[in-house]
C-alpha cells in the first residue's frame, strides 16, 4: 500500500512538472455550456440530463461519438456543463443533447450543430442554451 502512495504521488509530480497544453496531454482542450432547462409551464426542470458531443470541423458533422461533457441540472434548472477534447479545435462541430427526467413525461431534445472553439488556455469559448423540454 505505502509502494502505490509514492508511485501515484511520483507520477503526479512528474506529470505536473512536465506537462501542459503544448504537449497535450494532461491538460483538455476545453469549451463552455451552460443555462436553464424548463418545462412549458415554464417552470425549473431539475434532474434532467445535459451530454455535450463534440467533433472536429473536418469530419462530417452528425452526433455518432460518444459525449464530451455531461451536466446534470440543479433544483433551478441551471447547468454548468465544459466540453472536453485533447486537442484544440478552431471551429468544433457540437451537439448537445437535453434528457428529461425519467418519468417527467417529457421529450428529449437534441441542439446543433454548434460551432465552438476549444482552447487549452483563456479565453474559452462558451455559450448559452436555455431549453424548455415538452410533452
Amino acid at each position: 500500500m505505502r509502494r502505490a502512495s509514492r508511485l501515484a504521488a511520483l507520477l503526479f509530480l512528474t506529470a505536473a512538472g512536465s506537462c501542459g497544453p503544448e504537449c497535450g496531454c494532461l491538460v483538455p482542450a476545453t469549451a463552455l455550456i451552460k443555462g436553464q432547462v424548463s418545462n412549458a409551464t415554464p417552470a425549473p426542470l431539475a434532474q434532467a440530463t445535459v451530454l455535450g458531443y463534440v467533433l472536429a470541423a473536418a469530419t462530417p458533422c452528425v452526433m455518432d461519438t460518444g459525449p464530451s461533457g455531461a451536466a446534470q441540472t440543479d433544483a433551478s434548472g441551471h447547468y454548468r456543463m465544459s466540453l472536453a477534447q485533447g486537442l484544440e479545435l478552431d471551429s468544433a462541430c457540437v451537439f448537445v443533447e437535453f434528457r428529461a427526467p425519467q418519468g417527467s413525461g417529457l421529450r428529449d431534445t437534441v441542439i446543433g450543430p454548434l460551432r465552438l472553439s476549444l482552447r487549452y488556455a483563456a479565453p474559452f469559448d462558451s455559450t448559452t442554451l436555455d431549453v424548455t423540454l415538452v410533452p
